[in-house]
């Protein structure tokens, strides 16, 4: 990653998006999916990697601050870890929630569906 963003040639200095998909029935389970963008060349490139889970990926927040949210975004919906990473907090999520729920094995019902979901806004 970071040869395609230092390398005069191909300049990708923007990172448009990272997201996470899970396909359970495979091995590796989930794959991360980078879209670049070089401001300089007008190019796009899509970038996919498999992680099995309980597998660290080494983080890319160091080379596009773009990815810090979108990575914490990622860890917090499918449980994938980012190695390195400067802010490993939950962003959307309540600090105490329990599961994954972007997993297609998440229960859709959750715990406690029938309650309220409570929202905290300190801060």
């Amino acid at each position: 990653m970071t040869f395609l963003r230092k390398n005069t040639e191909l300049a990708y200095d923007m990172l448009i998006d990272q997201a996470g998909v899970d396909f359970p029935s495979q091995s590796p389970r989930f794959t991360i999916a980078y879209l670049l963008h070089s401001m300089k060349f007008n190019n796009r490139l899509r970038i996919k990697t498999k992680v099995a889970a309980g597998v660290a990926v080494d983080s890319v927040s160091a080379i596009w601050k773009a990815a810090n949210w979108m990575e914490r975004e990622t860890a917090e919906m499918f449980g994938i870890t980012f190695k390195n990473h400067p802010n490993p907090q939950h962003i959307l999520l309540p600090d105490d929630f329990v599961g994954y729920p972007l997993r297609k094995d998440y229960d859709v019902k959750g715990p406690n569906f029938d309650q309220p979901f409570q929202v905290c806004l300190d801060e």
